[in-house]
């Protein structure tokens, strides 16, 4: 079997160890992940290159996926028959949860915008754990380890993890219709998944949040932050992964710091080497 150009890379990256830029844009990076430490890496999907690196020791280095894993538990959901369309409703329990946004009946659309967990829960549940390891396998999502609690495995004390190199090679395999679900879930999926427009841009992905703190979310703390999907434009179609993890506390949540990054990056326009 042929390897994805990512696995090489993930490959490559072992046998790595300076935390050097691959691309033009060093000086961003450096910029933008200051009292970080943060990696990015870029994917030209239709050349089947790398485009853009940074920090490869950090691209290879496994972290728990936070809510990243929506990407991969939405198309589960919708290749089991959880769900069925973008809009079904996902019935809300009624138990108040901090934000508004989540104490309500959701779709797969606003599950995936607000990311709400307790909608994880269900779906998880509705898989069950020999379910979610064949998908999980099939997916060769990351070190593919589904033990422990149910509720919270792609969390920060979860057992799976998952490299940044390892996030362009499933979000690759994903877009080009290679993982082993039905093209039906794929296509529904994508369809769910938040899409921005920056400049000629159009850039749909999920964002992941994690403490590194006790009690970040409440307060200034260090977080772990993810921002993973497809950036496509007129000629282009990019896998990336960013993630960060802050050396100094901070206010604001990871995930939504770590897309600002990404957006900044292409609202910039990336640069030829």
């Amino acid at each position: 079997m042929k390897e994805s150009l990512a696995r090489l890379l993930f490959a490559w990256g072992l046998a790595q160890l300076p935390l050097t830029a691959v691309g033009a844009n060093q000086n961003f990076f450096e910029e933008e992940f200051v009292e970080k430490t943060g990696c990015f890496i870029l994917i030209d999907l239709k050349k089947n290159e790398s485009f853009e690196e940074f920090n490869p020791k950090r691209c290879r280095t496994r972290l728990a996926p936070m809510s990243t894993f929506k990407i991969p538990l939405t198309i589960m959901a919708f290749d089991s028959g959880y769900l069925t369309s973008p809009a079904q409703v996902i019935e809300w329990d009624g138990k108040g949860r901090g934000r508004e946004s989540v104490n309500r009946d959701q779709t797969a659309r606003t599950f995936l915008k607000s990311s709400v967990i307790w909608v994880s829960r269900l779906i998880v549940k509705f898989l069950g754990k020999k379910r979610l390891q064949r998908y999980v396998d099939s997916f060769d999502y990351g070190n593919k380890q589904v033990t422990g609690n149910l509720g919270s495995f792609w969390l920060s004390r979860g057992s799976v993890k998952i490299s940044g190199y390892e996030q362009v090679e499933f979000l690759s395999r994903f877009w080009q219709g290679e993982l082993l679900a039905k093209r039906e879930a794929v296509a529904l999926t994508k369809s769910s998944l938040p899409t921005q427009r920056i400049g000629k841009w159009s850039i749909t992905g999920k964002t992941g949040t994690g403490c590194v703190d006790e009690g970040c979310m409440k307060k200034p703390g260090r977080q772990l932050g993810w921002f993973v999907g497809v950036a496509e434009s007129h000629e282009k179609v990019y896998a990336f992964a960013l993630n960060f993890t802050d050396r100094v506390p901070q206010k604001g949540f990871g995930g939504p710091r770590a897309r600002k990054i990404v957006h900044r990056y292409f609202a910039a326009g990336p640069r030829q080497n």
